[in-house]
């Protein structure tokens, strides 16, 4: 449902998901500036999180759009009006016999607006995680390997430039999800030398030990998470459920 982005040819267990980019701030004082989540310095705002939350419907749609996102595709709360009309006009299988009432369709609306928003602060506030990890460790990326990277994705800059046009993301942001991906491979593999000493080891004690690190990772850092009531998730020190080492 969600997109995931892989840069690697693999998923890294130390960050779980894919990193979406960044550009919060904590400035100002009106509704939407309010902090909803912080992890040390880094603060997540509403309007970040209402941006982000729209960027993600429409890459859940197609992590490669080709045109602007039909009206619709990206909730609407409170009314969830234009949700509403855009799953009537685009029944599922099976759907349009049994006729959806609108009270029915505002609740579908309204749990993929919670479901979106929960999965991007999932994925913003790890992304701190890493950055702030990274730092502690001296681990960096150079400009020079997000363009590396960047160019191996977009090929072509018109194609880059659509992409942007039809996700609404800024070219710091998608830089910064390169940057974040290649965050958690470093950190993996500087973790994983770590806990070897020098010494060969074998498939099962890499994976018990990536696991182990994940582990701790989780730990350290979701102490350091505060998220304000309403936007509680699982990296947030105010989480009372089971953490999840797998999947958001």
């Amino acid at each position: 449902m969600f997109r995931m982005r892989v840069i690697s040819g693999n998923v890294c267990v130390f960050s779980i998901i894919a990193l979406a980019g960044l550009g919060l701030c904590a400035c100002g004082r009106t509704e939407t500036s309010i902090v909803v989540a912080r992890v040390g310095d880094h603060f997540v705002t509403k309007a970040n999180l209402v941006r982000w939350t729209a960027i993600e419907a429409i890459l859940s749609e197609t992590t490669e759009p080709t045109r602007a996102p039909p009206k619709g595709l990206v909730p609407d709360p409170p009314t969830y009006a234009n949700c509403i009309a855009f799953l009537r006009s685009h029944p599922k299988p099976g759907e349009a016999q049994l006729k959806p009432s609108t009270g029915q369709l505002k609740n579908r609306c309204d749990e993929e607006h919670r479901l979106l928003q929960r999965h991007i602060l999932d994925i913003l506030l790890i992304a701190y995680w890493l950055k702030d990890e990274a730092s502690e460790k001296g681990v960096r990326i150079t400009n020079g390997e997000i363009e590396q990277v960047l160019h191996r994705i977009f090929p072509k800059r018109a194609s880059f430039r659509r992409y942007l046009a039809f996700t609404g993301e800024h070219e710091s942001d998608e830089r910064l999800i390169i940057e974040k991906d290649l965050l958690d491979s470093r950190l993996l593999k500087l973790k994983e030398a770590e806990q070897a000493g020098g010494r060969q080891v074998t498939v099962h004690e890499r994976q018990l030990a990536t696991i182990e690190a994940a582990r701790e990772f989780t730990s350290k850092w979701a102490a350091r998470t505060w998220c304000r009531a309403g936007y509680v998730v699982s990296e947030c020190k105010q989480f009372a459920g089971k953490r999840s080492l797998i999947e958001p």
